[in-house]
């Protein structure tokens, strides 16, 4: 990456698990000299224009995550091919549309085979799944942001025709401006937690509770991210209802963080599971007759 190579990630997958949030079908199959890798990816990041592809798949055979692995895959590897571009929600030029894998050839010094050492990675970070989770939500709000200075500079330019006030003084107008204002800094807040969680020297919280503080604020952070520009769009109006513009780009871009990975209603159960689980475990204690 330092010389300038770009990586793409491609983890996710059309398969799913009930018990888990990402699911690998994608296999590896030993070779002479490395790997073979079979499958198809739904979803990734710069698809077709990267230059190297971080593969995330399952070594054949293994039934368990110790048994996942990374490749490095070059875009124009043999076997490698993207799938149908689409349309789909999320930001513009990302190019997400995903790739199949047909036996495609990774040598055995461009993967990460050790057992165990997917799973080894993931512990050592003080988050969760990926380091940089925490800049997908930052993105997200940022995203936000724009929508509502648009917004909050749209309505106190524009003025009424018969009075001559600016559109954002009307009362209907004010309640939302104040809602998209609370959901703003509801977003903020919850980020610059998580930030400090994950940064903290020494740090804040053990990991498990790191983590669980994750699968509340990944959720809430797109939520209220979503209803800034949902604010925006009812209170600008029809005349600035455009998918080329601001808050319709908005909508359809901060969509996406909604589902990404995971929805806002998984993560707080998943965390609630965490918590009583935590508190049965307190409270169990051994009964001699």
């Amino acid at each position: 990456m330092a010389r300038g190579t770009w990586l793409a990630n491609f983890a996710s997958e059309e398969v799913k698990s009930s018990g888990a949030n990402i699911a690998i079908a994608t296999t590896a199959r030993p070779a002479e000299g490395g790997w073979l890798l079979e499958g198809v990816k739904s979803f990734g990041c710069a698809t077709g224009v990267a230059d190297t592809y971080l593969v995330t798949a399952r070594v054949a055979g293994a039934d368990d995550a110790d048994g996942l692995a990374l490749f490095l895959v070059p875009r124009e590897a043999h076997g490698v091919a993207s799938r149908e571009p689409w349309n789909g929600l999320g930001m513009r030029a990302s190019a997400n549309h995903g790739v199949t894998l047909s036996d495609v050839f990774v040598p055995g010094d461009e993967a990460l085979t050790v057992p165990g050492a997917f799973v080894r990675m993931l512990r050592m970070s003080r988050g969760s799944f990926v380091g940089n989770q925490l800049a997908i939500s930052a993105v997200y709000l940022g995203a936000a942001q724009a929508v509502y200075d648009f917004a909050l500079d749209r309505l106190t330019r524009k003025t009424f025709a018969d009075s001559g006030r600016p559109i954002a003084s009307s009362p209907m107008h004010q309640v939302i401006i104040a809602e998209m204002t609370e959901r703003l800094e509801t977003a903020y807040l919850w980020l610059r937690r998580q930030l400090d969680l994950e940064t903290g020297d020494p740090p804040l919280r053990a990991k498990p509770e790191v983590y669980r503080q994750w699968r509340i604020a990944k959720g809430d952070i797109a939520e209220a991210c979503f209803q800034v520009a949902l604010g925006a769009f009812k209170a600008c109006g029809t005349s600035a209802a455009a998918l080329d513009g601001v808050v319709g780009r908005g909508l359809r871009d901060l969509a996406m963080g909604l589902v990404m990975t995971f929805p806002a209603e998984r993560g707080r159960l998943e965390a609630a599971r965490m918590v009583t689980g935590d508190r049965e475990n307190e409270l169990f204690a051994s009964v001699r007759a």
